[in-house]
């Protein structure tokens, strides 16, 4: 999904739920608890697809990554508006989601890690092409009439290849 559409998304958060019953409480936090935990499994296999460089497996999951995300900002706004509230009537949940965050954390950061690597790689690998690319050569070797190497060949970019099967 774009940026755009991102911030769109995350525009239309509605203002925070004004929690008036315990079980509406229990139930926010079990629904930010889900979906934390799919959010670092999506992170997860996210982590392990760019380890393994298959980049193209995740186009797959930026959609569901992007909704989860979006749900989560919502989620968390109503648990931060009614925070007393909610450590009043379910206090055990504020653990679970404390333990639950700091595990979100721990995968997001590996997965920046392997996004930072996957990024130092391309962009040395795009810096040694530009390079190969720019550089300027003599030419090709041949003979002059003499049966010598020819010395004056105009000098032109050098020819680049790519191989598809890496």
């Amino acid at each position: 999904m774009m940026m755009d559409q991102l911030i769109a998304q995350t525009q239309m958060i509605e203002a925070p739920l004004n929690l008036e019953h315990p079980q509406q409480a229990e139930d926010l936090c079990n629904r930010v608890l889900q979906t934390s935990a799919e959010l670092i499994g999506v992170l997860e296999r996210e982590t392990e697809h760019l380890r393994k460089g298959d980049t193209q497996s995740i186009n797959s999951l930026i959609a569901r990554k992007t909704s989860l995300s979006t749900t989560m900002m919502k989620d968390m706004t109503t648990v931060n508006a009614n925070a007393s509230y909610i450590s009043e009537v379910v206090p055990q949940q504020i653990e679970l989601l404390k333990d639950q965050h700091a595990q979100f954390q721990r995968s997001l950061r590996v997965n920046q890690d392997a996004l930072g690597a996957v990024k130092a790689i391309s962009e040395n690998l795009l810096r040694t092409i530009s390079n190969a690319a720019g550089s300027t050569r003599s030419g090709p070797e041949t003979y002059g009439r003499s049966a010598a190497m020819a010395t004056n060949a105009a000098a032109r970019p050098t020819a680049v290849s790519v191989n598809r099967t890496l």
